[in-house]
Parts: structure tokens; C-alpha cells; sequence
């Protein structure tokens, strides 16, 4: 080739790239500016998820708090979401409600919103999809009530759709194209998806078990195996699972090293087993050790999430591809957190009744919709039928979700979109909203006048999250690697306060668990400076009480004029 016509070529090489990066850039930020503005304007009303929030809280603490340190992630959920919160945290000093306004939470799941959208432009391009059913797909995964909802919310399964989207894609253009870097990025997708939610770790296993079956039985992929097929999977595997296994080890290993148990998620006082132990509506008594019960719970939560992959069926079947091991595969992918997980953890008697997770179909469908379209005889057909499943997806989705006792945490913001009304109104308590008042208390009474205030965590992040950038440092919470000695002998550690919700809503406080008679004022050495409790109105039990240690902070509590 001709010098002239090597540079032509680069040329409109570079064209032709330019329309499709752009295209996936345009999807991107209309998808993320969209389910962006939603959260923070359900926030606003009084809705925030409680996971999402803490995550954020979490990342607040690591930059901003009496002991920074990259150890304040918080070891209940995996990384990741934490993580993604920190760019928006920097924002703290000149905006102190970027964490309590539920901003640092929306922006940060939908980025990952955006990227799911650019991801499946960038994947049909490479697909050879037609440009209509590609924006049309991408439009209709975006606008799923579900989808919608957790990518404005900040929590891990809003987080976590581009990386499931990006491994099933992976898979697929590997399957199209025999190019085994795709297997590696999807690889790394299920790395950041497994450092994201615990769920990945069935689908990982059933991605790996889909590419196997792929190689040795499948008919629309390419792999090339010239040392065997044996070999082939191997390698494949290699690639496919370090990325993951690496990152679930390295999860392990900081449990292990910072927290003293490997399980630490697991075992630890704000772990999984502690959850269970609370005082809180569950399925599990009834389901535990019966899988018609299991069957029963499953069934309404999971119906409405599993219609686009029955599109994809219906595909295969009028293609005549039905009875094909990649039919075969994305029933599997569809049903691996279910099978994997929901199924043993709800035999086991946990209590796995929330909506959110039953609805990972959602993400391997809008993956593999992509390959079913570029790989039907009659593409256009084809994109109708997958479309079809996503348009009636929806209103399914909604039905689901209107039920209060199978979407307790959805319902009320399904309600507040048809109704008007805001979250208390609606009996939901958010946290930042039910503890406003005795964040304001701190600030005018007791931090104002140099006071340090000692306080659990787990529920005080609510609180810390609407002190001012200059009273950060005040606040002695868990993380502090002060705060055992501190919550041992106070007086000693120069602590004016100690601040503590009622034990019997949160047993898992560990001021009350360490003090068990402080709340009833049987400690020697503690006064009642304060009491909150914001009454019927919050249909929610969020007692408070802020006691007073020693000499100095006596004066402080006389001059806001004793216990109310």
C-alpha cells in the first residue's frame, strides 16, 4: 500500500471510529445526567437506600474524619461502590451536603448507568447490530423501573450492571470475532463486578461454565483450539477467572490483615450474621428448609425480571436455534444468582426476600440480546421480538414493585412518584431525616464549643454526614483506631460526650453493647445531657440520648439547659 493511500486509509479509519465513540460518549451522559438527577431529587424527598448511603458515609470517612485512612471502606460490603463515592467526596469542604443530599450516591452509580448504555453501543457497533435496535435496546434497559431506580440510588446492583453487561459481552464478541482479548476484558468486567457485589460469584462461575460449554459443544462461537479443546478451556479459564479470584482474595486478605478474620463481612458486628440476627421483617423463618416455601418466595419476585429472557427464547425458537447449548447458556447466566445463591442462602434460613435480588436476569439479558440480533437470520425480526420483551418488561416490573410485601424498600417510592407525597409522609424513614435534629444539636451545642463526641458508626454516620467540613475531626466514631480506649475510659481519652441510639432498635451499637446500663443512666461517671426522640410522626424508632463525661462537658450540657 501506497504511503497516500496507508494515510487515507488511517484517515477515514479514524471517521469511521469518531461516530461510534461519539455516539457511545452522547448515550453516556444523557443516560447518567438522567438517572443522576432522579436519585438526588428522590433524596431530596426523603429517599435514600440505607446500604447506599452508608457506602458513602464510609467514603466520607476516609478523607474527612478524626482518623483518615483508606481502612475506613468499611468491611460489610465488598469495595467497590465505596470506592467510585470518593471522587465526589472531595467536594466535601466547599459542599457539606454532598453526602447527606444523596448526591455522592446518584452520581456514582450513574456513571455506572452511563457506561452500561455506552457499553451496549460500543458492543452492537462491533456486532454489526443495526443502529436503531442498538439505541432502542439501550434506551429501554436504561428506562427499566428497576434498573432506573438503583442506578439513581448508589447502590452495589446499580453499581454493578456495567460489569456484568461488560462480561457477558465480553463472551459474546469473543464468540464472534475468536479474539481472546475479549476474554480478558471480560475478565476484568467480573473482577470489578465481583469487588462490587458478592452475587458475581455465582455468575462467575456460570460465565465460566458457558464459555466451556462453548468450546466444546457450541455453534456460534469461534474459538480456536489447536492443542485441543482440553487446552482451549484451559487457557480461557486462566483468563477469565485470575481477575476475579485475585480480587475476591485480595478482599479476603485486607479482612484478614486489618479486621483479624478473613470472614470478617461475614462474622464481624456489622456483618452479614449480625443483620440476620436483628430485629427485622424476614421470609426466612418461614422458608428455611423448604423449597416449596423457597419456591413460593421466589416466584412473584422473580417473574417479572426473567420476560426479556423469554424474548430471547422466542428468538432462538423461530430461528430454529432453540435446542442449542447457548440457549442452554443464557438460562443459566439468567438463573446463577438465584440457583447459586438466593436458593441455598434462603434454605439456610437468610433472609433473602428484598426485590433487588432477584432482578440479575435484567443484566445478562441486556447483554446477550445484542448477539441474538447480530446472529438471527432475520435481524429485524429479531430486534422486534427482543424490544417487545423489554417494553413489556416494564409494566411487569411495576406490578412487582406496587406490591408492599414483596418491594418493601420500592413500594413507598413508586407511591411517592403517583402520589406527590414525600418519604415521611409515606412512613419511610431516611436517616438523614429522622436525625437532623440531633445533628443540629451537636453542632450548636456541643461542637461549637470545641466538645469531642464519641459514637458508633453504624447509625451515626447519618449524624456525621450533616456536621460541617470543621467539625469533622470532633466526631471519635468506630473507625478510629482511638475508639476502643476511648469508649473504655472516656475521660482519659478527653472525651466530652457520648452519643447513643435506643439499643433496642440497634442492638448492634456497640456503645450499647459495651455499656448496656448507660441508656437507662445506671453508668457511674455519665450524665443525661439530651434526649431526642421525634415521635409518631417518623414511624420509625429513633431515640437518641447524648450523655455527658466529666467536669467539662457538665458546664456544656448546663448551658444548653440540661436533658429536654
Amino acid at each position: 500500500m501506497s504511503a497516500v493511500a496507508y494515510a487515507g486509509a488511517s484517515v477515514v479509519s479514524r471517521r469511521s471510529r469518531r461516530p461510534r465513540h461519539a455516539a457511545a460518549w452522547v448515550a453516556f451522559a444523557v443516560v447518567a445526567a438522567a438517572q443522576a438527577g432522579f436519585g438526588i431529587w428522590m433524596a431530596s424527598r426523603g429517599f435514600r437506600f440505607g446500604d447506599a448511603f452508608y457506602r458513602s458515609t464510609s467514603a466520607l470517612s476516609i478523607l474527612f474524619s478524626s482518623d483518615p485512612k483508606l481502612a475506613n471502606v468499611g468491611f460489610v460490603w465488598v469495595p467497590l461502590p465505596t470506592l467510585l463515592n470518593l471522587p465526589w467526596i472531595l467536594a466535601y469542604p466547599v459542599w457539606p451536603g454532598v453526602v447527606s443530599s444523596g448526591a455522592a450516591s446518584a452520581l456514582s452509580s450513574a456513571v455506572c448507568g452511563g457506561a452500561t448504555a455506552a457499553i451496549q453501543l460500543l458492543t452492537a457497533r462491533r456486532l454489526g447490530v443495526p443502529r436503531w435496535a442498538s439505541w432502542s435496546l439501550a434506551a429501554l434497559v436504561a428506562l427499566h423501573p428497576m434498573l432506573f431506580l438503583y442506578a439513581g440510588t448508589g447502590m452495589a446492583e446499580g453499581v454493578t450492571v456495567p460489569f456484568v453487561v461488560g462480561a457477558v459481552c465480553g463472551l459474546l464478541l469473543f464468540w464472534h470475532t475468536g479474539t481472546r482479548w475479549w476474554v480478558c476484558a471480560a475478565g476484568v468486567s467480573l473482577a470489578l463486578a465481583v469487588a462490587t457485589v458478592y452475587q458475581a460469584v455465582p455468575f462467575g462461575a456460570a460465565l465460566f461454565a458457558v464459555l466451556a460449554a462453548g468450546v466444546l459443544w457450541g455453534r456460534e462461537a469461534r474459538p480456536s483450539a489447536p492443542q485441543g479443546r482440553a487446552r482451549a478451556i484451559e487457557g480461557l479459564g486462566l483468563l477469565l477467572l485470575v481477575p476475579p479470584v485475585f480480587a475476591g482474595l485480595l478482599w479476603i486478605g485486607a479482612n484478614a490483615v486489618i479486621m483479624g478474620d478473613p470472614l470478617f463481612f461475614v462474622n464481624g458486628a456489622y456483618g452479614y450474621a449480625s443483620y440476620q440476627g436483628a430485629a427485622f421483617t424476614s421470609t426466612a423463618p418461614a422458608v428455611e428448609g423448604d423449597l416449596g416455601a423457597i419456591a413460593a418466595m421466589l416466584a412473584p419476585r422473580t417473574w417479572p425480571f426473567l420476560v426479556p429472557l423469554a424474548a430471547l427464547l422466542a428468538v432462538r425458537a423461530l430461528d430454529r436455534r432453540l435446542w442449542r447449548v447457548e440457549s442452554a447458556g443464557v438460562v443459566a447466566l439468567s438463573l446463577s444468582v438465584t440457583a447459586g445463591l438466593i436458593v441455598p442462602m434462603a434454605w439456610l434460613g437468610s433472609r433473602m426476600d428484598f426485590l433487588r435480588y432477584h432482578h440479575f436476569a435484567l443484566f445478562v439479558a441486556a447483554g446477550w440480546a445484542l448477539h441474538e440480533i447480530a446472529t438471527s437470520r432475520r435481524p429485524r425480526r429479531a430486534a422486534a421480538i427482543v424490544l417487545a420483551g423489554w417494553v413489556l418488561a416494564i409494566p411487569a416490573a411495576l406490578v412487582v414493585m406496587a406490591d408492599g410485601s414483596l418491594a418493601p424498600q420500592e413500594q413507598p417510592q413508586l407511591r411517592s412518584l403517583v402520589t406527590g407525597k414525600d418519604a415521611l409522609a409515606l412512613g419511610y424513614g431516611d436517616p438523614v431525616v429522622t436525625r437532623a435534629e440531633v445533628a443540629r444539636h451537636l453542632e450548636r451545642t456541643v461542637l461549637d464549643r470545641g466538645a469531642v463526641v464519641l459514637l458508633d458508626s453504624y447509625q451515626g454516620a447519618a449524624i456525621a454526614a450533616q456536621v460541617p467540613r470543621r467539625h469533622a475531626d470532633r466526631l471519635l466514631m468506630t473507625f478510629d483506631r482511638r475508639f476502643d480506649a476511648a469508649l473504655a475510659d472516656p475521660v482519659r481519652a478527653g472525651v466530652d460526650f457520648v452519643l447513643m441510639p435506643d439499643p433496642a432498635a440497634w442492638p448492634q451499637d456497640v456503645v450499647g453493647r459495651e455499656r448496656p446500663r448507660l441508656w437507662g443512666g445506671g453508668e457511674p461517671g455519665f450524665r443525661l445531657a439530651a434526649s431526642f426522640d421525634p415521635g409518631p410522626a417518623s414511624h420509625v424508632p429513633e431515640r437518641w440520648r447524648l450523655f455527658a463525661v466529666g467536669p467539662g462537658a457538665r458546664v456544656l450540657a448546663n448551658g444548653n439547659g440540661g436533658p429536654r
